[in-house]
């Protein structure tokens, strides 16, 4: 390209040395990112809490394995049909 030598070493050294700076300055800031666990005071709340979300989860299981209900049927209906019409 008919740059000198030392230009185009020069602008890799300081290349390189941003890259290093910016990967440095990236990696250091995911480790401030979590946020800092604070103790809370147990009243209670962490197991009504545990228990919310069982029964949360147990709801939409139970709302889930409906709809599978549901769709089988439907299925099973229209192959009755299907075995109607011929």
């Amino acid at each position: 390209m008919g740059y000198p030598a030392l230009l185009s070493i020069s602008l890799g050294a300081i290349g390189g040395l941003a890259s290093s700076l910016i990967v440095g300055w990236w990696l250091s800031k995911d480790e401030k990112t979590e946020p800092d666990k604070k103790e809370l005071p147990d009243d209670g709340l962490a197991e009504e809490t545990k228990v919310r979300r069982r029964r949360s989860q147990y709801s939409s299981l139970r709302q889930r394995s409906q709809k599978r209900k549901q769709q089988h049927e439907k299925a099973g209906k229209w192959w009755q049909q299907m075995g109607r019409r011929s």
